[in-house]
């Protein structure tokens, strides 16, 4: 028995299984994301979902989903779900459904009548690539096997709906077509493991719907393009593959290279195994660097995020590799003391005035729980360290300052430099403009962390005394400032004679 598993009753049951969502995802950024029964909620949900670079920083939905119709007596027993307006399903295959497993691979098994098939999901580790293995376990006479792709090509972001744009054309390989729907897309490649007969049908299927983006009040319709349909026929013990990428691949080594991947899956025997495997999809390396993704479907790479979970998807571990380049990564595009935020389009944010703190304390870590001295650690970082020390206490952009007292003050009403960034109509909705209790706890720790360092690799820098001194100020000053003695509770945030609402009661 699998450890996640759900049989018939769970994958029928509607309200079950589509608030239950598989993900997987890859070192070059590429994943797919649908739900048990592989039925799409949300726009960000696809089968091949991959970065686009060429066209901008996000991922865009390739190949949205599969569905298939086995033929079998001239009768069509339709395995695929859609969701539409008003909550019709068509068609409705979960019914055929008997039971998922998600190990090591997601696996979903249908039975109709006397025939019994498997479809086994394998998302490629290293590139955009998605394989579909179709198993006939059980049938007493040949099926035949109709898949029809859903195609989107689109931003994640975004939807789309029927247009004149859209190319119609095909382009046959063996076993299987291409197509390229828009000007400066990848090709997308379906081919199989087997020979097919591919028919090539062009046409759109109308409003797809999306409930979960109907219930964050984003528009939830969009018209796919299915450009035909692929047939073949299977008979008991027989094993077919699809897959779809961004390069044609020799059929002839399809099944070697589904095996291989299927090999490098890290095994959920148990909760642990389980969250480990899911840490893991969170690392991305490519030629840009390595770095680590801050959350599926819609996030991209954040310096916050990196800093808060590196200790717990490389340290934890022990993957040191994982750990250093990715401070590599960040490193190499701080700009002054702030390290890289996140992407907008092509463009680079670095308004985040915690990020560059919350590396002295991922660096902490790094020497626990990895046993790592000081020595080496201040050697090798020393320079980012002092340029964020020594920018923060002189004043940089964003209006971050270091106060009399030793505070560090951030920000103005227009800009959201913490972890509360939200925006509404263009401006923040929480700006908390000034002196942030979690920011300048993190100020004291980089100044005492710093100083640390100093005294075991360099102790007769000069700035040791500076840094101390810093902090013997901000010791005074932070109960001064943060702590509401009548209340017995702290202030999330000051500024000047504005303090906000009580956070934490002692």
């Amino acid at each position: 028995m699998s450890y996640i598993s759900w049989d018939k009753d769970k994958l029928v049951n509607l309200e079950f299984s589509l608030n239950r969502e598989v993900l997987r995802s890859n070192s070059a950024g590429a994943f797919m994301a649908t739900t048990l029964i592989g039925c799409n909620t949300r726009k960000y949900h696809g089968l091949l979902v991959v970065p686009q670079p060429q066209l901008d920083k996000n991922n865009h939905v390739l190949l949205s989903s599969l569905e298939e119709t086995l033929i079998h007596n001239k009768e069509e027993f339709h395995l695929g779900v859609h969701m539409y307006p008003d909550g019709v399903f068509a068609p409705r295959g979960h019914k055929y459904l008997s039971e998922f497993t998600a190990d090591p691979m997601p696996r979903l098994v249908y039975n109709i009548g006397n025939i019994k098939l498997t479809k086994e999901l394998i998302f490629s580790n290293t590139e955009a690539r998605i394989m579909v293995r179709y198993t006939m376990n059980e049938t007493p006479e040949p099926v035949t096997l109709r898949v029809l792709p859903f195609l989107a090509f689109r931003n994640v972001h975004m939807l789309t709906h029927e247009n004149h744009d859209a190319s119609r054309k095909v382009e046959l390989v063996k076993n299987g077509a291409s197509w390229l729907l828009y000007k400066d897309y990848s090709r997308l490649f379906v081919q199989f493991s087997k020979s097919v007969e591919y028919t090539h049908i062009p046409h759109w299927y109308y409003n797809v719907f999306y409930i979960r983006e109907q219930e964050r009040g984003y528009e939830a319709q969009e018209d796919q393009f299915v450009p035909g349909f692929f047939e073949i026929t299977m008979k008991q013990g027989d094993s077919v593959i699809l897959t779809a990428g961004l390069e044609e691949k020799n059929p002839a080594s399809i099944k070697r290279l589904c095996e291989a991947e299927e090999k490098k899956l890290l095994p959920q025997h148990d909760f642990e195994e389980c969250l480990v495997k899911a840490s893991q999809q969170f690392i991305i390396r490519n030629d840009e660097g390595t770095r680590l993704w801050a959350g599926f479907p819609w996030f991209g790479s954040c310096s916050r995020d990196m800093f808060l979970s590196l200790p717990g998807i490389a340290l934890a571990l022990g993957d040191e590799r994982t750990f250093k380049e990715s401070l590599d990564y960040l490193i190499e595009r701080m700009k002054g003391p702030f390290f890289p935020h996140r992407y907008y389009q092509k463009s680079l944010y670095f308004t985040a005035v915690d990020s560059p703190l919350w590396f002295f304390w991922v660096l902490q870590l790094y020497e626990k729980m990895l046993g790592k001295d000081k020595k080496s650690i201040w050697r090798k970082y020393k320079e980012p360290m002092t340029t964020i020390l020594e920018s923060f206490i002189a004043g940089t952009d964003f209006n971050v300052k270091m106060q009399d007292n030793g505070l560090l003050y951030a920000g103005n009403s227009e800009l959201a430099l913490t972890w509360m960034n939200v925006f509404a109509d263009g401006h923040p909705w929480t700006p908390r403009t000034g002196l942030a209790i979690e920011v300048n706890a993190l100020w004291y720790n980089a100044l005492r962390y710093a100083v640390e360092l100093l005294k075991v690799a360099d102790a007769k820098n000069p700035l040791i005394e500076k840094w101390q001194s810093v902090a013997d100020k901000i010791e005074t000053s932070f109960a001064e400032t943060f702590y509401d003695a009548e209340n017995c509770a702290f202030y999330d945030y000051v500024n000047g004679n504005e303090r906000s609402a009580l956070c934490v009661r002692t």
